[in-house]
C-alpha cells in the first residue's frame, strides 16, 4: 500500500514540477515579447536613426535601428558616434578616409598619454 500511495504522489511531483517550469517558461517568453514590443519602431524612433531625413533607412542605418532593438546601443550612444565621426571628418565629405583615422587617433593617443 505504501508504494502504491509513494508511486501516486512521485507521479503528481513530477507533473507539478512539470508544470512550474512550463510556468517559468511562458512567464519569461511573455517578458521577452513585452520588452521587444517596447522596442518596435516608432516615428520618434524611426526619424532619429534615419539621419539624412530621405523617409527611408539605409543599410548603416537600418544596422543602427537593429542594434537599437537588440538593446546593444542606445540612442545616446549612436548620437556620440555619430559626433565623433563628424569631428573626425576634416572635410566634411561624409566619410573617413584613412589619413583622417590615423590622425584622429595620433591625437587620442597623445592625450591619453599627457593625461
Amino acid at each position: 500500500l505504501g508504494r502504491v500511495f509513494g508511486g501516486v504522489l512521485m507521479i503528481f511531483g513530477v507533473l507539478a514540477f512539470a508544470t512550474l517550469v512550463g510556468s517559468i517558461a511562458s512567464l519569461l517568453d511573455a517578458f521577452k515579447d513585452s520588452y521587444k514590443k517596447k522596442l518596435r519602431v516608432s516615428p520618434q524612433v524611426f526619424h532619429a536613426i534615419d539621419l539624412n531625413g530621405s523617409g527611408v533607412l539605409g543599410k548603416g542605418e537600418f544596422r543602427s535601428y537593429m542594434l537599437l532593438r537588440e538593446g546593444k546601443v542606445s540612442l545616446g550612444l549612436l548620437a556620440t558616434i555619430d559626433k565623433l565621426f563628424d569631428s573626425i571628418d576634416r572635410n566634411g565629405n561624409g566619410s573617413l578616409s584613412f589619413d583622417e583615422i590615423n590622425e584622429a587617433e595620433k591625437k587620442a593617443a597623445l592625450f591619453y598619454q599627457e593625461n
